[in-house]
């Protein structure tokens, strides 16, 4: 099966763009009224902003150890101290003082426009990502005019394609070169030009913090233009002569694009759920598009947002950010068969080595790789970020690698650590001070922390087993290993807690707790049973008590499934994240239409875009979900099985779970192909009616097989670990495979959220944005971590009141939540043709040349209407205040135009052409001044008749 993003019929816009890229070369597609847009960007010209890259910065000397000691030791004779944040320990300010907030403007390499001509008038078009091939479609048709084109990035010379197609010459305009936006842009210098057939610009700048004067970077992009095929190129040296390179390569280009992401897809997911399988494969895609394979910048890698930031300004800006961040863009980059990103990561991870063991002997005048580089005191990324290197040897069984690279990391971590870790009386070694990532005080003995030194000491011992070096190395590293203290836990010692000195009860912005579970994968579901108790009970907490937002729900759905929780980490999955997060293209972003996360409540409006944190939550879940290797390989060991061990009821009441309880049903047939597993073997493996049908396996090296068979697969007929000694390129197999999936995923794929009930789209088509008008007056909203939840205190559906109507596809039940109580709001009114009384309170101001008609479709809200061709009025009777109305109108079977009116208010909103089976939808704020009948005017153009479908009226306030 192929799998597609498509907006079928409809515009969308820069924040629904559909993503290509090359790995350090990308572009953002999205068409706006009627013309493509083609955003740009490019890690070497992105990159190079950064103060890192000045030649002469400056910078602000680090505290020394001993210095932020002394800062800890005075805040711990407060009273409260558990209470407070580490920020607030280390880096004080006064208590009335505002936040300052920065925001930032990365270099634009541009955005090309190609317009449709005035003489196309296209009836019906689409704007499709078709993902395996790795190209974006453009179709647009009007009677007998035809335009299209295919975009696609080619895999070498950095070059973007637009290959055109039109059924007459004119029906394409003319192609230009433009900087979308000029807010945060005062640093740059930007100027443009034409030479013969090619477009440029260039932008010159200085890298942030830089003193040198004469460092000047110039970024250059370019666009050559030819009748059938647009080349744009982006350089920090002559885009304009590279475009014509890439123009007379085309061809050759073009076979190397499709025959490199034909090898990319070395593993494949078939799930039940199409949604699920249809953003693994997107989001794969992503990983690829933007991993920073063959940047000139491989210690930024994919960085914090890909290649996706292309609006000014934004918060973060992207590069490698420590802690989670970049760890989780890459996490699934191993068990999907992808060790050449897995090497990259390693590669980008090892150029900071100097800067660590700088860091080292400054701040803390030791010897070694400092683990908390370049965050004092957080010295759990390191460490964290060094299971890469054990990994990909894992993975690859690269000895050298191991040798020559991971190994010596281990050592020089464990050298700082062994100078770092106090010993107590009883010879327990803690950390101290230690800082939980974002969260909590300045404590010790962190659990994120404590999983990951763990870890590396593991790591650590096997690697000098493998490499054959002395005994005492190990054994050294297993003695430290025994002296670490034991995780933190509650008070009543049901769970783990974030660290000694944090409250039991604190609100966890990272779920760096679930550390020992995943990724450290010191536990899992085959641990003892007074373990797993610890573990189930400490994940529950946590996935009710984390903060919504790009990483937090793919960790935790990777903890559940690696606990066998598979319906648990599905839920996870949708309910903390996807249903809050996703816009219509399929990416995650910080701020949707149905939420907006907490680090940007009090941010000025920015232009925040898609994140690389839920690609990889996203596909490792699954993966994981999928396959997982501990003392030997399962296949299907946490697919959804229709029970969630960690639900808990949402509602007072058991007769109202049904509402706010998503539904997850059993995973009875699924498959899938080429995943990895630890020792480098190849497996795919089929479920069929709830049973394992089929498993095989290929070793790329000699080494042991250990892999559980189900009782009929077995050779002996009963549950076994079979065992074998495969060379490389052996294969075994179990049972019989059966035949794959074949055709494309829907154009438009839909979920509808379990708690706000608003819809979640992968593309969109002409009745997504009615169904999204509907839910944004009507379903919650989620800010930060709370729900913010609409009043709705009329909901008018016009037309013939006679016929039983079932709103359920079209306005969900609204409700109103608070704790677990829940309050219901009313159906829609029918209205027919009815004048308006006092005692009613709504109606129209006269029935004289209204008509109600009914088309039978496309459902039983839009279906039918009121009409008029003069000026007519609606009333409805309401106290002063401040109010929200949404408005819908069209018709399934003709055209109309309908002009909205606030006769009293001066107010008038001109309506367009509704071609037959479009709905406009327009959402009017407005305050209501006085008491009494508040009138919404309706009109429309001669020869057209206006249509009033529905109504949907919010109250913010009264009495204002």
């Amino acid at each position: 099966m192929t799998h597609r993003i498509c907006f079928d019929g409809v515009d969308n816009r820069w924040n629904t763009a559909l993503p290509l890229g090359n790995g350090k070369f990308g572009a953002m597609v999205f068409f706006e009224e009627r013309t493509l847009h083609i955003a740009l960007n490019h890690y070497d010209c992105y990159y190079p902003i950064l103060p890192r890259y000045a030649r002469q910065s400056e910078k602000s000397a680090a505290k020394t150890y001993e210095e932020l000691r002394a800062q800890v030791d005075r805040a711990r004779g407060e009273p409260g101290y558990e209470r407070s944040h580490y920020t607030d320990t280390l880096n004080p300010a006064p208590p009335d003082s505002r936040p300052s907030y920065r925001t930032t403007s990365y270099p634009m390499a541009g955005e090309i426009l190609l317009p449709l001509g005035p003489e196309m008038k296209p009836d019906d078009y689409s704007l499709a990502l078709n993902i395996e091939e790795a190209k974006v479609v453009f179709v647009a048709r009007g009677g007998d005019q035809e335009v299209g084109c295919t975009i696609w990035i080619a895999q070498r010379l950095d070059g973007l394609f637009v290959q055109l197609s039109q059924s007459e010459p004119g029906l394409w305009g003319d192609a230009g070169l433009v900087i979308p936006s000029e807010r945060g842009l005062g640093g740059y210098s930007v100027s443009q030009g034409l030479e013969t057939d090619t477009h440029w610009l260039r932008s010159s700048f200085q890298p942030e913090s830089e003193r040198d004067l004469s460092h000047v970077i110039t970024v250059e992009t370019a666009l050559t233009v030819t009748r059938d095929c647009l080349v744009a190129s982006v350089s920090t040296e002559s885009a304009v002569a590279q475009t014509r390179l890439l123009r007379s390569m085309e061809h050759e280009l073009e076979a190397e694009h499709a025959e490199a992401w034909k090898a990319f897809w070395r593993s494949t997911v078939e799930l039940p759920d199409k949604f699920l399988e249809t953003l693994w494969h997107l989001h794969m895609y992503l990983i690829g598009c933007a991993s920073g394979l063959g940047s000139a910048y491989p210690e930024q890698a994919c960085g914090l947002n890909g290649l996706w930031d292309i609006r000014r300004p934004s918060l973060w800006g992207s590069m490698w950010y420590w802690d989670v961040n970049i760890q989780q863009a890459f996490w699934p980059v191993f068990s999907s068969n992808h060790l050449e990103l897995a090497k990259l990561f390693c590669e980008g991870y090892l150029k900071y080595g100097q800067d660590a063991e700088r860091f080292a002997r400054d701040v803390y005048g030791a010897d070694g790789w400092a683990l908390d580089y370049p965050h004092a005191l957080y010295n759990c990324i390191q460490p964290w970020c060094a299971q890469f290197l054990w990994q990909y040897y894992s993975y690859s069984g690269d000895i050298e690698f191991l040798m020559d690279t991971a190994y010596p990391v281990f050592q020089k971590q464990i050298r700082f650590f062994k100078q770092l870790a106090r010993p107590d009386e009883n010879g327990i070694l803690h950390i101290d001070p230690d800082i939980s990532p974002e969260q909590g005080p300045v404590s010790r003995d962190s659990v994120i922390t404590i999983a990951s030194i763990k870890q590396l000491l593991r790591y650590a011992a096997q690697a000098a087993e493998a490499l054959s070096r002395p005994a005492c190395e190990s054994e050294e590293y297993r003695r430290l290993l025994d002296a670490l203290p034991e995780y933190a836990r509650t008070a009543d010692g049901s769970r783990l807690k974030d660290s000694a000195l944090a409250p039991d009860d604190l609100f966890l912005r990272h779920p760096s707790v679930l550390m020992p579970i995943f990724p450290a994968e010191e536990v899992s579901r085959h641990s003892p049973e007074e373990v797993l108790d610890v573990m189930r009970n400490t994940l529950k907490y946590v996935s009710s008590h984390t903060e919504t937002g790009m990483f937090g729900f793919g960790w935790v759905a990777c903890a559940a499934a690696k606990l066998g929780e598979g319906t648990a980490a599905l839920r996870i999955l949708y309910e903390e994240g996807l249903d809050y997060i996703l816009h219509s293209n399929g990416l995650g972003y910080e701020e949707s239409e149905r939420f907006i996360n907490y680090c940007l409540v009090t941010k000025p409006p920015l232009y925040p875009p898609a994140m690389t944190e839920p690609s990889g939550g996203i596909v490792m879940a699954v993966n994981t979900m999928l396959l997982q290797a501990d003392e030997y390989i399962e296949v299907f060991p946490a697919v959804p099985d229709g029970y969630d061990g960690l639900w808990e009821p949402q509602a007072e009441y058991r007769h109202l779970d049904w509402h706010l309880q998503g539904r997850y049903p059993k995973w009875e047939d699924c498959r899938f192909t080429g995943l990895l597993a630890p020792g480098g073997f190849e497996v795919s493996a089929e479920r069929k009616a709830g049973e394992i049908s089929w498993i095989r396996v290929t070793a790329s090296r000699q080494e042991k097989l250990c892999l559980l068979l189900p009782a009929h697969l077995s050779p002996l007929g009963n549950q076994m670990v079979y065992t074998k000694v495969m060379e490389p390129g052996e294969t075994v197999s179990f049972g019989m495979p059966g035949t794959a999936q074949s055709g494309a995923s829907p154009s438009v794929q839909e979920r509808q959220a379990a708690f706000t009930h608003r819809r979640v789209y992968l593309g969109e088509d002409r009745h997504t944005e009615f169904h999204k008008a509907v839910d944004a007056c009507t379903c919650a909203f989620r800010l930060g971590n709370a729900h913010q939840y609409p009043i709705t205190p009329y909901v008018f559906d016009f037309g013939l009141a006679e016929d039983e109507r079932n709103y359920d596809s079209t306005y969900p039940k609204q409700h109103f939540r608070t704790g677990k109580s829940l309050l219901f709001f009313g159906a829609p009114k029918r209205v027919g043709l009815e004048a308006y009384t006092g005692d009613r309170g709504y109606g129209f101001a006269s029935l004289e040349g209204l008509a109600a008609q009914d088309r039978s479709a496309p459902d039983d809200m839009r279906r039918d209407f009121i009409e008029g061709s003069a000026d007519g009025e609606f009333w409805i009777e309401l106290p002063r205040g401040k109010y929200n109305l949404l408005v819908v109108s069209g018709d399934e079977e003709g055209e109309s135009v309908t002009h909205i009116g606030l006769p009293h208010l001066s107010g008038r909103m001109p309506g367009e052409v509704m071609r037959a089976g479009r709905y406009q939808c327009r959402t009017i704020p407005f305050v209501h001044e006085r008491d009494g009948a508040f009138r919404l005017g309706l009109s429309t153009e001669a020869g057209f008749r206006w249509k009033l479908n529905a109504l949907f009226l919010n109250k913010e306030y009264t009495f204002c």
